[in-house]
């Protein structure tokens, strides 16, 4: 009798009962120190990372009790083909090696601080011979000192803007810098030292690096007495060019101070950290409290994997202050599993010693936890509503060009030149779907161009970006910058942007559609960066608000063009050296036209009052150049 085919159910089975008795056998070998678990599944990919101070335990938690709720006792038996140990020397080991693994691997089950959600520093390299205040993204391996996080990176420019402007620091990059050789228009402004032309030496360079650090720190009290004793010392020694520029900065670091709302303790510098849970959603919330002032809350959004409030709460803290510095306390709203670890993690990143509170609380560290939740829980209920809600043209608009957010403030930049003279250019405005006329701007190239549409781009970049970057009012970035044009637009627009390191303003080009002859083919194609082949526009497409801006940026450009084509007559004579609007306006009055001064004798032209043989001779030999 033949053998009974095993059915794919009975193999099911089997396969399961395999795996469970493989995984037990693995549980029992695993040693009860501590140390770092990589579970795997059927493919080998990791899953899931946790450390533990009992390997063998805290493993075996996940595979015990079919009673257990936890969503991840639910969902992981079912997941785990395969588990991996690293043993540590101690508790505090496991929890960096995990953090250090987690951010490697990225495991579906591990919460994570994505990139959407990326921490906006400033950074200063404070080992360089002349340090300068930059913002960053990422924190880099360059040893540079981090201030931070910014809860947007509008107010990162700010802070960095009003820091460099009264300490007068330097902005420029390095290579600007070694190739200078007179100081810049920022010297003028008196908003910097020029350290770059050597019109500063290194010790006061290094005393204003010194004081914008306290600023950035929040350490105001210190930097107050400080600037207090200057400037009292430069009156008294009567000078005071000096003590007004001491004045000016205490008020800049009182303005700052102002900003910020008032805690009960006015010395406290701590963080609270609240959790909020609902759904598929884990929300934290960080409240910043520097010297007894509370800075914005930031919120980071997680998907839900079902791991514990504790082990949630640990892994959120070894990841945010691996990359911020922990302040002397920090409270968290969930009750903790491994404090000390924790605790000695984060005195390890600050270099000295940093309490870490978790429930239960008292006073007003219970009222700051409960701040925080609800903090928390009300960017849950955003997070919700945006979720609820239909997406409009402009969120569809986001999604195809790949933007993290809904632009509201939308700009188009067209130059407009006929051959290489009246070069002029455009940014015309959209404001939430709709464009403002009266926000448009106007540019008259100032450069030599020479008809170079990218020479005139980067001017006319510089000239507005420069303007937001000085805050000055009505010149903010915008969230989406778009060129009339195609790739060779797009990398000129991101030079630019990268030069002058705006990280926040998303690009694109939108082309015309091809034309052979007096056929049109295709549509409009809108290029953007990191994707080789162009996106189609046509139809109902979401782009379409796109090239009526760009429309809209070509008919400013062009009329500009035109009235200064109209002044072309007059130009010509006044671009002749001796020859002003008066003398212009007498030589076009006696003899009509352009064309009839250029047949003219140089008797003739002298006969015109003001206009005597030299200048004749002038103009008639400038004209015959033209």
């Amino acid at each position: 009798m033949p053998p009974r085919r095993e059915s794919k159910k009975d193999s099911s089975k089997s396969t399961s009962s395999k795996r469970v008795k493989y995984l037990d056998r693995i549980i029992r070998s695993l040693p009860a120190g501590s140390g770092v678990y990589l579970m795997k599944n059927a493919r080998g990919r990791i899953v899931y990372i946790g450390k533990a101070k009992n390997l063998r335990s805290r493993v075996r938690s996940y595979f015990g009790s079919a009673n257990d709720s936890r969503p991840a006792s639910i969902y992981l038996p079912f997941v785990v083909h395969d588990i991996d140990v690293i043993v540590t020397e101690s508790e505090k080991d496991a929890l960096v090696l995990e953090n250090d693994l987690i951010k490697r691997y990225r495991p579906k089950f591990n919460i994570q601080l994505r990139d959407d959600k990326d921490f906006i520093f400033l950074k200063m390299n404070l080992k360089a011979r002349w340090p300068r205040l930059e913002i960053a993204r990422r924190p880099s391996a360059d040893g540079s000192r981090l201030f931070g996080p910014y809860v947007s990176a509008q107010a990162a420019r700010k802070t960095a803007l009003i820091t460099q402007r009264y300490f007068q620091l330097r902005s420029c990059t390095d290579h600007a810098f070694n190739l200078r050789k007179r100081p810049c228009l920022q010297f003028e402004m008196g908003r910097c030292l020029a350290p770059c032309t050597g019109e500063v030496d290194q010790i006061e360079y290094a005393e204003n690096v010194r004081q914008a650090v306290l600023l950035l720190c929040g350490r105001h009290k210190t930097l107050l007495k400080k600037l207090e004793l200057i400037m009292k010392s430069a009156s008294d020694g009567m000078e005071y060019e000096k003590a007004a520029l001491y004045r000016d900065r205490i008020k800049a670091v009182r303005t700052a101070i102002e900003s910020r709302s008032m805690i009960r303790n006015p010395g406290i510098s701590r963080d609270v950290i609240g959790f909020f849970t609902q759904d598929d959603r884990v929300e934290a919330a960080v409240v910043q409290i520097r010297e007894g002032r509370m800075l914005v809350p930031l919120t980071y959004g997680f998907e839900n994997t079902g791991i514990d409030a504790g082990e949630l709460a640990s892994s959120f803290i070894a990841q945010y202050y691996s990359i911020v510095e922990p302040p002397p306390e920090v409270v968290v709203s969930s009750d903790l599993e491994d404090t000390s670890a924790l605790a000695g993690f984060l005195s390890g990143q600050r270099k000295k010693r940093v309490r870490l509170y978790s429930p239960p609380f008292r006073g007003e560290r219970k009222k700051q936890a409960s701040f925080a939740v609800n903090n928390a829980g009300h960017s849950w209920s955003r997070w919700k509503a945006d979720l609820g809600r239909s997406e409009t043209g402009m969120q569809l608009m986001a999604r195809k060009l790949g933007m993290e957010k809904v632009p509201e403030r939308i700009e188009c930049l067209d130059i407009s030149h006929l051959g290489a003279s009246n070069t002029t250019a455009a940014i015309s405005v959209m404001i939430n779907g709709d464009i403002e006329k009266k926000l448009g701007r106007r540019f008259r190239i100032k450069g030599d161009t020479a008809g170079d549409d990218y020479a005139a781009m980067q001017e006319v970049l510089k000239r507005r970006f420069i303007r937001a970057l000085n805050g000055d009012t009505g010149w903010e970035a915008p969230d989406l910058l778009v060129l009339d044009g195609g790739k060779g637009q797009l990398n000129t627009a991101l030079a630019v942007l990268s030069e002058l390191q705006i990280t926040d303003t998303a690009v694109a080009a939108i082309a015309k559609a091809r034309k052979d002859g007096k056929t049109e083919h295709g549509s409009d194609r809108v290029f953007i960066q990191g994707r080789k082949n162009p996106i189609s526009v046509r139809g109902n497409s979401p782009l379409m608000p796109l090239a009526g801006l760009r429309d809209e940026a070509h008919r400013m450009a062009g009329r500009y063009q035109a009235k200064l084509g109209r002044k072309t007559t007059g130009s010509v004579l006044t671009d002749i050296k001796g020859v002003g609007p008066v003398i212009a306006r007498r030589l076009l009055t006696a003899k009509g036209s352009l064309a009839n001064i250029r047949t003219c004798t140089i008797e003739e032209i002298s006969s015109v009052e003001g206009v005597g043989r030299k200048l004749a001779g002038i103009i008639l030999s400038s004209l015959k150049d033209q």
